[in-house]
């Protein structure tokens, strides 16, 4: 169905590239048919419903198609890499949350700057005893909270992240630039132990 509606779209417009399908799908989607049945939404600061499970809400033939005859290709994608040193060890139990700020400009002021989010990606390396007892949620600088990882009980691996990236579109047209937060847990710590937790992070945003 999405495939067909992208091919209207094209159709009506064969000038257009994929970041501006995407742009068009994020912003032609109605996420009203879902609100009342289905949990999990959240509004960015944008003002866009967006959820884990349904994205930006059903994707709108007409309203694509309409949007898509008289939309302007939008500029080069530029990328914009943070990269934070390695972070002291920080003790992690199933009583309180740990918290990592770190900030980013966006690359103010060179050519690959970047004023308007369209995703993100954080690219984790933490080592930790039990990988599937962790909860990371991330929090942008305007305030919008995106949960980047759910805990997976029968994840019982001890090789915990190695350069491992976790990507989001949840802070669409949001202006990237300020502090961010990294929120980790154990959540199923059912020995109440305190254990350290050993990570480094970069953050890129395209």
């Amino acid at each position: 169905m999405a495939a067909a509606i992208v091919a209207l779209g094209l159709d009506a417009n064969p000038s257009l590239t994929w970041r501006d399908v995407q742009h068009i799908t994020v912003w032609t989607s109605d996420p009203m048919p879902l609100l009342n049945v289905n949990n999990g939404w959240n509004k960015n600061a944008r003002g866009l419903l967006v959820n884990s499970h349904f994205g930006f809400g059903l994707m709108d033939a007409s309203a694509f198609v309409t949007v898509a005859k008289t939309w302007k290709n939008v500029p080069a994608q530029h990328a914009c890499t943070t990269i934070f040193p390695t972070f002291s060890k920080r003790e992690i139990n199933d009583k309180s949350v740990t918290v990592i700020k770190f900030q980013t400009d966006g690359c103010m002021g060179q050519k690959n700057e970047i004023n308007f989010l369209e995703h993100i990606q954080l690219v984790l390396d933490a080592y930790y005893p039990i990988r599937g007892h962790l909860s990371i949620l991330i929090i942008s600088p305007e305030g919008t909270k995106t949960q980047l990882l759910s805990v997976r009980r029968r994840d019982k691996s001890s090789a915990g992240f190695q350069h491992w990236p976790f990507m989001s579109v949840h802070t669409w047209g949001e202006n990237p630039r300020g502090i961010w937060q990294l929120h980790i847990e154990d959540k199923v710590n059912w020995l109440n132990l305190s254990l350290n937790l050993s990570l480094t992070v970069a953050l890129l945003i395209f």
